[in-house]
């Protein structure tokens, strides 16, 4: 977690996490979903539940979800990469490491 934190705040976003429901509960997710500018959510190791509740979520609220299929730096560093800047600060919440 502190290097995927580390990522997330050099971009100047704010990072917030989320285990996708393993330990955290769902209203959690819920709460960390509505604060979020921006969602990156690691498939490769959440529920399906948690898949679900993220993609509806973004997908009624118009958030833009960037899905990182492995939990690594490395995939995370290169999402990161993929994401045009937005004109605001961005928060972004993570899914499961």
């Amino acid at each position: 977690m502190p290097v995927y934190r580390q990522l997330i705040e050099r971009t100047g976003g704010r990072f917030l996490h989320h285990d996708g429901g393993e330990e955290d509960a769902h209203a959690r997710l819920d709460a960390n979903l509505a604060a979020a500018d921006l969602v990156i959510c690691q498939t490769g190791c959440i529920s399906h539940d948690a898949y679900w509740r993220v993609k509806e979520h973004c997908k009624r609220h118009g958030k833009r979800c960037v899905f990182v299929d492995k939990p690594s730096a490395s995939s995370l560093q290169r999402a990161l990469g993929q994401i045009e800047p937005s004109p605001r600060s961005t928060t972004a919440a993570g899914g499961d490491s």
